[in-house]
């Protein structure tokens, strides 16, 4: 059986990896993310000894897992690593603290192979107290917050994803299959479905790529709960709050296994896992119209009962209307309104990670009626997010067409090509029509045109060089 040989490794920065015999397993940011990279032991890997980044939602390499707890915030205070049996286990703990000082959260990760020799895993316990002097109002704890690299980045990297389905079990060991789409928030349809309770979830593919993911929880002092996010389809793994009041002093604890399954362990849950419901109701408040790479005439309305990586228009009448009647080569545009002399931006939802190395051309259909003002045009925001010194945003400046005013038929407007270099791999861009000014402004036929060197068969084994 494989014996691994664990280290830890200081890079600097308050961040750290974890190797076995040289191969890098998992980073550890200062952020106390982990960001593990190798998950069977036959894997190859390479010897990582600094980062060109901190991971984020936008940045992971291989799979996070938090080490720090996500609601209530709480941020690292202290790190210890104990390395145990000869090497072969790592246990790391984590004390961390909410800014306001009313919870702390402790979270020990023991990494470890499996008893085949085939598998590393986690198995990890996190507590969240309350250190407050008062009652505080919540519905739920989010004790960690999972994500495998090749489920979200949205519509440009539609190409590229290996993950289709988030599975989550009912409390009767029954699965029910989300598809990744970005327009019906889940959150509902699991308190629908009772599927609090549930002890098992995980991320899957259709095909299942070779490695899938699930988390089991083995202990809790509360009952489970399970969102997830309509942008990343990260999982957000919870705890019910007893009577929505967290009292001083009370603590919530979960115990569970982080673990790769085989994709024929995968595709067997998947193909049994039961379909959610979703009803005239959900598709009439969910009638939004989509976008995505290529030619849209504002004609298609985004999924919400399959798989759809499409962001969409949130309308909102009567300023922000998709107008079925009016068009330009086909009956379909996004009209808005604006009553006096204004700004209103329309934006997509969601915003979309872009390939590093890749170039973005966008045109459009503008007509106008009556605008005075600045006018009609549609602007590109490219940004990323940035941990240090503070967590924000960096905002390049805004990329935009020519404004067009006065009453106008149908006029073709291009975006300035935006050319995306290497070393911007965890850029974002956010697509806005606005129109500035009173009058009326129709949008519609837009066409995004991406190039880039697709890694359409991508997997983590190709990521990383041989050690």
């Amino acid at each position: 059986m494989y014996k691994p040989n664990f280290t830890v490794n200081d890079i600097g920065g308050k961040c750290y990896t974890i190797n076995d015999n040289e191969k890098t397993v998992a980073v550890i940011s200062s952020q106390g993310i982990i960001d593990w990279l190798l998950h069977f032991t036959v894997d190859r890997g390479e010897t990582i000894t600094e980062l060109k980044k901190e991971p984020h939602l936008s940045y992971i390499n291989g799979f996070k897992i938090e080490l720090v707890s996500k609601t209530p915030a709480t941020f690292l205070s202290e790190i210890e690593f104990e390395l145990t049996n000869g090497q072969t286990e790592l246990l790391i703990t984590a004390v961390s603290y909410s800014d306001d000082n009313t919870f702390k959260s402790v979270t020990k990760a023991l990494l470890y192979v499996c008893e085949e020799g085939s598998l590393y895993q986690w198995k990890l316990d996190t507590t969240i107290t309350s250190i407050a002097e008062r009652d505080i109002a919540m519905n739920s704890v989010e004790y960690n917050n999972l994500y495998p690299h090749g489920v979200g980045r949205c519509m440009l990297f539609e190409r590229e994803k290996l993950y289709s389905h988030t599975l989550i079990e009912d409390k009767s060991g029954d699965f029910w299959a989300f598809p990744h789409q970005h327009a019906m928030h889940y959150s509902a349809k699991i308190e629908e479905l009772g599927l609090q309770g549930g002890n098992i979830a995980g991320f899957f593919g259709e095909p299942c790529p070779e490695k899938c993911y699930t988390v089991q929880v083995t202990y809790s002092n509360a009952v489970t709960d399970w969102a997830i996010c309509d942008m990343y389809y990260d999982l957000h793994c919870l705890l019910r709050v007893a009577d929505g009041v967290f009292k001083p002093g009370n603590s919530l604890t979960a115990q569970y296994i982080v673990t790769a399954i085989l994709p024929s362990d995968a595709d067997n849950l998947l193909s049994a896992a039961k379909q959610i419901p979703v009803n005239e109701d959900n598709l009439k408040t969910h009638d939004y119209p989509s976008i995505h790479l290529g030619f849209n005439s504002c004609t298609e309305r985004v999924k919400i009962n399959d798989i759809d990586d499409s962001s969409y228009f949130r309308p909102n009448p009567p300023v922000k209307v998709w107008d079925k009647k009016v068009g330009c080569k086909e009956k379909g545009s996004l009209r808005i309104t604006n009553e006096e002399d204004f700004e209103t931006v329309w934006s997509i939802e969601p915003p979309t990670q872009i390939p590093e190395e890749s170039t973005l051309n966008i045109t459009a259909y503008i007509k106008t009626e009556g605008v005075v003002g600045k006018g009609a045009y549609i602007r590109m925001n490219y940004f990323t997010f940035v941990w240090h010194p503070e967590p924000h945003c960096e905002w390049a400046e805004p990329i935009l067409t020519e404004p067009i005013n006065g009453t106008q038929d149908w006029i073709k407007v291009t975006l300035p090509e935006l050319k995306v270099p290497k070393e911007h791999f965890d850029y974002l861009i956010n697509l806005e029509l606005v129109l500035d000014g009173k009058g009326i402004a129709w949008f519609t036929d837009f066409d995004l045109d991406l190039k880039y060197k697709a890694k359409s068969n991508f997997n983590l084994r190709k990521l990383v060089k041989t050690a």
